[in-house]
């Protein structure tokens, strides 16, 4: 599964960015020590990933709109064997933190003026983690695809400008 959230700016002309945070748990399915032959296959994978998003927002009819983006950033991702007889007694996790990178489709309806629900797709592409923590060595080639469902508020209602402040009338000379 995975929970994520972001804040960010929208520039107008269809252009947006965010800060996003993703946290994903994933089950492993295999993983053996660096001799190859003790394996275990109860191995818990989270992540906890940090990306700066650029979006571009059109609109595809009535209240639905599209978006399509990429973003960067870093991807924390922790090994934990579970089990008092992971990897021969050795259950310390092991983490790294890798350069990521992110590409997002994502679909909204507009059910209120300040109110969206979207559905989006993110395809994450990290560096290889590298981990170890003594006994126990991983190495892995690690990539997500994850289908998210939300809500967006809009912190600022759209809409004209406010009024310029009234001029200050000059002092009377006389």
């Amino acid at each position: 599964y995975a929970v994520g959230a972001a804040v960010g700016y929208d520039f107008g002309n269809h252009w947006r960015a965010e800060f996003e945070v993703a946290y994903r748990r994933n089950d492993m399915g295999l993983a053996c020590k660096a001799t190859g032959n003790d394996c275990t296959a109860t191995v818990d994978l989270w992540e906890l990933s940090q990306m700066v998003n650029v979006l571009y927002d059109f609109d595809i009819a009535g209240n639905w709109s599209a978006a399509v983006g990429a973003g960067i950033g870093g991807n924390l991702v922790v090994v934990s064997p579970r089990g008092s007889n992971a990897f021969n007694g050795n259950s310390v996790q092991s983490d790294d933190y890798v350069l990521a990178g992110q590409v997002i489709a994502q679909v909204a309806y507009q059910f209120s003026s300040r109110w969206q629900a979207y559905l989006d797709y993110h395809y994450v592409l990290t560096e290889d983690p590298s981990m170890s923590n003594g006994e126990v060595g991983v190495e892995m080639e690690k990539s997500d695809h994850t289908l998210m469902r939300g809500l967006r508020f809009d912190l600022q209602r759209d809409g004209a400008a406010p009024p310029p402040p009234a001029p200050t009338p000059e002092p009377v000379k006389g």
